[in-house]
């Protein structure tokens, strides 16, 4: 896939403390982002900005979302779940990616390339 025309919409699944750095990171380098998060709990505490410690800056408004239909023009999706929620998610999200997606698993913990 050529990426050099292609305006990029970046999705990262799984808002815990490394999704929502990359989520800032990304943002903060004015990539197009969206979180994607099943925990109730932390998409609200997410909603009302992304506070980062090390930056004066916070909070971050970074849109986030449980729906999975919302990744369907998404370019690039990275995953940080727990490698045993690896089969689950891309299990969820098939129905509702482009084919010419570009998925990175940037998962945490051993035997992840088990469940992919």
């Amino acid at each position: 896939m050529n990426l050099e025309n292609t305006p990029l919409k970046i999705a990262i699944i799984g808002a815990g403390a490394m999704g929502s750095f990359f989520a800032y990171k990304l943002f903060q380098a004015k990539y197009e982002t969206l979180l994607v998060e099943k925990n109730k709990e932390v998409i609200k505490s997410i909603e009302s900005g992304l506070y980062v410690e090390q930056d004066n800056q916070s909070p971050y408004s970074i849109p986030i979302t449980s729906n999975f239909a919302n990744l369907s023009d998404a370019t690039i999706i990275f995953i940080f779940v727990k490698s045993y929620s690896t089969s689950e998610v891309l299990i969820e999200l098939q129905d509702f990616i482009s084919p010419k997606a570009i998925l990175v698993s940037l998962q945490n913990g051993l035997g992840n390339i088990n469940h992919i």
